[in-house]
């Protein structure tokens, strides 16, 4: 277990050289856990936080602009309670100076209350836990057919044709996250919290809402959620500067900015506007 090592839990160095068969298997199986031990080798004073459209971020990128260092803590699947301990989590490792929160209606929902990161911070709290974890050894199982036949166990699912997919997304995974809502008042609770202590010990907080293409939008209103999007709009202005990319615009009216109707093809939208103030193809509000 220690001589694979799938997640990186013995190897403190920054996880540069790590083998890109292994990191394709363990994330998959759990990138929560993947991205939290590579933060742990070397923890930063600047974050970003999220889900998958936050953690299409480069960091490399930021230090070319900035000449700061940052680490993405934004996961794959991650939802609001992941947002809010990873922030604590980061904080307490090493103190923060700026954090950088993309939210989107899909996650603003009261009734997404999966614990990932929660998990992943058990899993990788002792020797004896990651070790014997059941997540572990998937990946040290998933990693050692991977050589012995060459491929992973674990795959990415064959990609239809891009319109077919599109249409997958806006079909099955929108009726996931609108068919049932709940506004999500414990976890803004929690991200008020998060507001009040930035502001107390002077981190600069930033929120962003990822853009996602027309179609996406068009699917809130058929599930008859546009005002909920319109107060998380609201919300997040209460509790500091926000980049708002989800409007309709040239670049969300085109799909050849899209992977699918919620997953843009390049970060550089997002850096030009947050880090390099373009203001481009957002709405920022104080």
């Amino acid at each position: 277990m220690a001589i694979i090592d799938p997640f990186g839990y013995y190897d403190k160095t920054d996880g540069s050289h790590t083998n890109i068969k292994k990191q394709e298997i363990s994330s998959q199986i759990h990138h929560h856990l993947w991205v939290k031990l590579q933060y742990d080798c070397c923890p930063q004073e600047n974050i970003i936080l999220g889900n998958s459209r936050a953690a299409s971020i480069k960091v490399y990128k930021l230090h070319e602009i900035t000449g700061k260092n940052y680490n993405n803590l934004a996961f794959r699947g991650g939802n609001l309670d992941d947002i809010i301990q990873a922030f604590w989590y980061a904080n307490n490792r090493k103190p923060l100076k700026s954090a950088y929160i993309g939210i989107d209606f899909s996650i603003y929902n009261g009734l997404e209350t999966n614990t990932r990161f929660r998990d992943a911070c058990s899993i990788s709290s002792n020797f004896f836990s990651y070790t014997f974890s059941r997540v572990t050894f998937s990946a040290v199982l998933g990693y050692l057919k991977s050589l012995i036949f060459r491929k992973s166990d674990i795959e990415n699912p064959t990609m239809p044709e891009k319109d077919k997919y599109w249409n997958y997304k806006l079909d099955i995974e929108s009726q996931r996250f609108f068919s049932k809502y709940s506004y999500p008042e414990n976890y803004y609770d929690q991200l008020k919290e998060i507001s009040e202590y930035c502001k107390l010990h002077e981190i600069k907080l930033v929120f962003f809402i990822p853009p996602s293409h027309v179609n996406w939008e068009e699917k809130i209103i058929q599930y008859g959620l546009f005002d909920e999007q319109e107060r998380l709009k609201r919300d997040l202005k209460k509790l500091g500067p926000v980049y708002n990319f989800d409007i309709t615009n040239s670049f969300t009216s085109d799909r050849k900015n899209f992977n699918d109707p919620v997953h843009i093809v390049s970060d550089t939208v997002l850096i030009n506007d947050i880090w390099k103030q373009a203001n481009t193809y957002s709405i920022f509000s104080l």
